[in-house]
């Protein structure tokens, strides 16, 4: 487990990334409303529209996040000793990045009515989070846990977009989240 200044270390980096989550929830609410009447109309280019443009304004905001993480943290931290925790904010901003992905194919099997695969994924993911982290904790401290955090994240986005094309009779292409990125 952490002792209470790795706990520190890493809660403050969460901070930061939080801001920027709080960024992200704020455009992807206006999105969903739209993604709503899109997907119910049958309108799903217009969907696909939608993301691509949210994915230009979330890469851009990450990319600034990434950047200027540290420049962030020493504004906001009271003590210097609290810098050493800035490295793994850019992890934690990918797994929030990626943690989006999988919300954008989580609300096709909402509407769908499969919140079943929605509660597998969310509690396979979260099981296996914390079994990395009761497992590499120990040996790697705070870092792992935010590395496995962006690999959890990841499995719920890689396994929302199977089940939504095994299971849903729509789904955003893969790379339209991926060229992006790329």
């Amino acid at each position: 487990s952490l002792g209470s200044e790795q706990a520190g270390l890493y809660s403050f980096a969460y901070k930061i990334s939080t801001i920027y989550y709080g960024f992200v929830l704020s455009f992807q609410t206006v999105l969903v409303v739209k993604y709503n009447q899109y997907f119910h109309d049958k309108e799903y280019s217009k969907i696909e529209d939608e993301i691509k443009s949210l994915l230009k304004v979330l890469i851009v905001l990450s990319a600034i996040f990434i950047l200027f993480s540290t420049e962030m943290g020493q504004v906001l931290a009271t003590n210097n000793a609290y810098e050493k925790a800035l490295y793994i904010t850019p992890i934690i901003i990918l797994g929030y990045f990626t943690f989006f992905i999988y919300e954008m194919y989580a609300l096709i099997l909402f509407q769908t009515k499969k919140n079943f695969i929605i509660t597998i994924v969310v509690l396979g993911s979260g099981l296996l989070n914390i079994v990395l982290n009761k497992l590499l904790i120990p040996q790697y401290g705070f870092v792992v846990a935010a590395i496995n955090t962006l690999v959890c994240y990841s499995i719920m986005a890689i396994l929302s977009w199977y089940f939504v094309n095994k299971k849903c009779n729509y789904a955003p292409p893969i790379n339209l989240f991926a060229l992006p990125i790329i």
